[in-house]
Parts: structure tokens; C-alpha cells; sequence
């Protein structure tokens, strides 16, 4: 019997999704290399959600909307006043910000909305690092919108919207808010780019944060991971090495060793995945102009398929081999590397199953899904990468365990006296 496959145009618009339904996994491996973090990269994440739920005040409702809204006027400010040279950092929205439209939007009601920005905000990657199970800047609901800002939260917020322009940052941010300033001829562009840009934290903003990284909650951090990543980290020079970090851990007590072993473990579980990708991305290049689904058996004969899908056995191999020394797992991603053990072509249909956005597998065939499409490379689809949401990769495996390079550059930038 012939079976209908939808195609693309037929099944409902889906975002690309890499995360192959780990991302529980995923945040349970990043959280036990550092601890309460959360995806901030940079001190101004902090600060723009915040900022976002002070000016706020009791109006829950807005808090969104308002940080959102910060983030996307400051990276709007930063792409324009930098003109997108190849050598300044990349942060997200340059797309939407270079079109024609987009270049002449600047109002609270048009940056507050996604389709002038991006759809996956830098302030959604600070919802489990603001909570004082994380960084301890708000208390109360983990929900954004109905958080509530500590002293620390307050003290980074004033630090922020108390920068010098014309009187406060905080009294030309709260007309605009209200739409009643714009940005035009008369503004300082380059002023307000420096008060409000995502590289510019002040000096202030930054002794805040790091004073709450140094800070470790009995909730989330009872070992301490995150202050010893710390002062391991400040004694370097902030530069990593992940072996030597290691080393050092393990050097320093039974705690410091179970560390080192959740950091290989989280760099092995990293590997694996990126193996995964690689092997539906393959699926993916053999399967263009083909109108009809392919069978898995063929697929998996395949030399470049075949070549990924024994990288990925490999891989899985060696995180099995290290749940069993470690004696836990956080259960999905044990059920993930057990794919590895299948035969070739079901190992390709399970990793498949696990997607079905790029590729669908039915009765043991392969065809596109409603998101298909082939050039993608391991990325990781829940780390705030500096670049747009919509860039192709993100900076692939080589940043391994990416929370640990994430924590060292956030670091870098909160304890520098310049």
C-alpha cells in the first residue's frame, strides 16, 4: 500500500529544532558543569531584564515587553552605530534590522514585537540564571512577567538606568517606553549605544554581577561549582583549557573530582549529539530532489551516511561507558545513546524518530519534514550564541562543554576593571 507523506507546503510552518528532544538533558548536563547561569553570555542580558522589570513596576503584564523591547533597541543601536563590520561582535537581529523596514523601525511598539526582532530573545535565556536558585537577582515566581526583583536586582537595575544621558539613562528610557520620545536627527546615536549596547556594560554593572557569580545558592550550587570555577578560572587568566581544569578539580577533593567527571561527561554527551546531527544532516543531502521517501535500509548503505552513523556508535559508545563509571544519568540522554547499540538502519531511524521536523520516518522510510532542509552542522539549539537566531551554526563542537566556555567569557567580561 502507497502511504501519503505531507509535504512541507502541506504541514504547519515549524522553526528548524536540533535540540533531537534533549533539552532536559541538555540543561541537566550544563547545570552540573555551572550551576545556576542559566544562557547568560554577557552582563547586559542581566541588566536589560531587570531594567525591564523595574520600569515595569506592579505592571506585571509589561515587564516583557519592556526588557524585550531594551534588548532590541540596544542590539538595533549596536548594528547600526557599528555599520555590522566584520570585525565587531555579532548579536542577534542584524537581519531583520538591515531590511528596508526594518532599518526604519525604531518605537517601543514596533522593537517590543518579535517580527521586528528575533523570535528567540537574550532575555529568555536569563529565566533560570535571575531566581535565587540561580543568580539571586529577582525572588518569587520563575515566571518573568511576575518576578520580583531582590536588592541585588534593584541595585543592578539603578546601576543601569542611572547612567548619565541629558539627566538618567532611566528618564529617556521611560518616555520612550510610553512612545512618547523617538529616536531621530537629534539623537546621539553613539551615546545612546554605548549606555545601552550589549559590549558596554559599566564598571558598576559588572562588580553586581560578579558578585553574584562568586555567590552560591544551597539550592542549586551546595558544592560551591560555580565560585570554584570561579577562582580556578581568575587564577588562569580566564583562559580555558578543559583538561587542565580538570586536573585542577580533581586535584582539590572528592567534590572537585565529582565535578571533573560531570564536565567529561557533559563534553561526551556534547560529542554525541553533534554525531546525531551530523548523520541526519547527510540523511538530509541524499534525500534532495527525491520525491519519494527512501528506505532506511538504503539510506544507511549510504558511504557518508554509513560514515556518520558509526561516528555517532562511537561516540554513544563512550558516554554509556561513562554513565556506567558515573552510576547516574539523567535518563533521556541514556535512552539517546542506547540508539547507538541498533543496527545501522535503525539506529538512522531512531535518530530520525527523534527529530521529525528536518526528516520523517514511517514504515522503515525517510523522507523531508515540514522543517527540511540540508548545509546544517552540529549547533546547539539552546545556547545564546552572540550571533542572529537564524545563523547556520553557532560555533559547532569545538566550544565543548559550551556552558563552560559560556561561563568564562560572562566571567571575563564581570571582573575587567577597564
Amino acid at each position: 500500500m502507497d502511504w501519503f507523506v505531507p509535504s512541507p507546503t502541506v504541514l504547519p510552518s515549524t522553526r528548524m529544532d536540533l535540540s533531537l528532544g534533549l533539552r532536559a538533558a541538555m540543561r541537566w548536563h550544563q547545570e552540573r558543569v555551572v550551576p545556576g547561569v542559566g544562557g547568560v553570555l554577557f552582563v547586559r542580558q542581566l541588566s536589560w531584564a531587570v531594567a525591564g522589570l523595574q520600569l515595569a513596576g506592579i505592571d506585571h503584564g509589561r515587564a516583557k515587553d519592556h526588557a524585550n523591547a531594551i534588548e532590541a533597541l540596544a542590539c538595533k543601536l549596536h548594528f547600526v552605530v557599528t555599520g555590522d563590520a566584520e570585525d565587531a561582535p555579532r548579536y542577534k537581529g542584524r537581519r531583520r534590522f538591515g531590511s528596508e523596514t526594518g532599518s526604519r523601525r525604531w518605537t517601543y511598539r514596533d522593537l517590543a514585537q518579535r517580527s521586528n526582532y528575533v523570535v528567540q530573545t537574550y532575555r529568555q535565556a536569563t529565566t533560570r540564571a535571575l531566581p535565587l536558585h540561580g543568580l539571586g537577582f529577582t525572588e518569587g515566581s520563575g515566571r518573568f512577567a511576575t518576578m520580583t526583583l531582590t536588592p541585588s536586582g534593584e541595585a543592578l537595575a539603578n546601576a543601569f538606568l542611572t547612567q548619565r544621558y541629558g539627566r538618567h539613562l532611566r528618564h529617556w528610557l521611560e518616555p520612550w517606553l510610553a512612545g512618547e520620545a523617538a529616536i531621530d536627527e537629534d539623537t546621539d546615536m553613539r551615546k545612546l549605544c554605548r549606555l545601552l549596547g550589549p559590549g558596554d556594560a559599566s564598571l558598576t554593572e559588572r562588580g553586581i554581577v560578579a558578585e553574584r557569580l562568586r555567590s552560591c545558592s544551597e539550592l542549586s550550587d551546595p558544592e560551591q561549582r560555580r565560585r570554584h570555577l570561579m577562582d580556578l578560572l581568575l587564577r588562569t587568566g580566564g583562559d580555558v583549557d578543559v583538561q587542565a581544569v580538570c586536573e585542577a578539580l580533581e586535584a582539590r577533593d572528592e567534590n572537585g573530582r565529582r565535578h571533573a567527571r560531570d564536565i567529561r561527561t557533559a563534553i561526551l554527551f556534547e560529542e554525541t549529539r553533534d554525531e546525531a546531527v551530523r548523520a541526519l544532516s547527510a540523511t538530509a543531502t541524499a534525500l534532495v530532489d527525491r520525491h519519494a521517501a527512501v528506505s532506511a535500509d538504503a539510506l544507511a548503505a549510504n558511504a557518508e551516511i554509513a560514515a556518520a552513523l558509526d561516528a555517532f556508535a562511537a561516540a554513544s559508545g563512550r558516554l554509556l561507558d561513562a554513565f556506567r563509571r558515573n552510576g547516574e544519568a539523567h535518563g533521556d540522554d541514556r535512552r539517546f545513546a542506547e540508539l547507538g547499540t541498533l543496527a545501522p538502519a535503525d539506529r538512522l531511524l531512531g535518530l530520525v524518530r527523534c527529530d521529525s521536523r528536518i526528516l520523517l520516518a514511517f514504515d522503515r522510510k525517510i523522507t523531508g519534514g515540514p522543517a527540511f532542509r540540508t548545509g546544517f552542522g552540529p549547533a546547539d539549539p539552546d545556547r545564546t550564541a552572540l550571533e542572529d537566531e537564524d545563523a547556520d551554526d553557532t560555533g559547532g563542537g569545538a566550544l565543548r562543554p559550551w556552558r563552560l566556555h559560556q561561563f568564562t567569557t560572562l566571567v571575563r567580561e564581570a571582573t575587567a576593571h577597564d
